[in-house]
């Protein structure tokens, strides 16, 4: 039930304060006062156990203020109304073929394996303009990219070593070389809006690559098996 708030502790011990009343909640995420930055500071326990690219100090989710924002128009730049609806045509092309394909196989149908994981793989390979990567390599960093304290820790960061690697190398190609594809959208929109520091950028190019695949499976699996 909601209350008033309470300082408690996580499972590994790191003390937090548990804010549950909609107007505490309401004036801690619009309060500057409030800041993300203390939770990286050198002495600061760690709030989570296993690091993850959502947990990073350079994620779109951990800056503040001016920073924070930065990033938000940048990525607001690459999906404007236009860009995005001219991704409607071949996103359905996707959708159709992989229907047309379920047809073919005649049932049994696995809607996972064949519907739900296929679709966002090759769209977001198509967006960014990754498609010479195999898609069991993108699914290996997806899955341990935001591993948390369970996964073993070496897979998690020799995951994210080679994921940081291959976005570091992507930006840099698409600098040099930028092409109709949302990759140089991002990286052409936070070059002109400058002052993002190429951490930040990296994280953001690596979190896209691997951040939809999981979720949105989910959730097309969820929907469709409740029709």
């Amino acid at each position: 039930m909601p209350g008033p708030p309470r300082l408690i502790e996580l499972p590994n011990g790191t003390p937090v304060w548990l804010i549950t009343q909609y107007n505490d909640v309401h004036q801690v995420l619009t309060d500057p006062r409030f800041e993300r930055s203390p939770v990286h500071a050198p002495d600061t326990a760690p709030v989570v156990d296993s690091p993850s690219l959502l947990d990073s100090r350079d994620s779109i989710g951990r800056q503040d203020g001016d920073g924070h924002l930065r990033l938000r128009r940048a990525v607001g730049r690459a999906f404007t109304p236009r860009a995005v609806e001219h991704m409607r045509p071949w996103v359905a092309e996707v959708v159709d073929q992989l229907l047309d394909d379920l047809v073919a196989q005649g049932p049994p149908a696995d809607l996972v394996t064949n519907y739900a994981l296929p679709l966002p793989c090759r769209v977001i390979n198509r967006l960014l303009a990754v498609d010479n990567v195999p898609t069991e390599r993108i699914l290996h960093w997806a899955e341990h990219a935001f591993a948390g304290a369970s996964a073993a820790p070496e897979d998690g960061d020799q995951a994210r070593g080679e994921l940081t690697d291959f976005a570091t190398t992507l930006i840099t190609e698409r600098r040099s070389a930028p092409g109709d594809d949302l990759v140089s959208a991002v990286v052409r929109a936070t070059d002109s809006e400058g002052g993002i520091p190429e951490a930040a950028l990296v994280n953001l190019i690596a979190t896209m690559i691997v951040g939809g695949h999981d979720t949105t499976m989910t959730m097309l699996s969820n929907c469709c098996s409740t029709c």
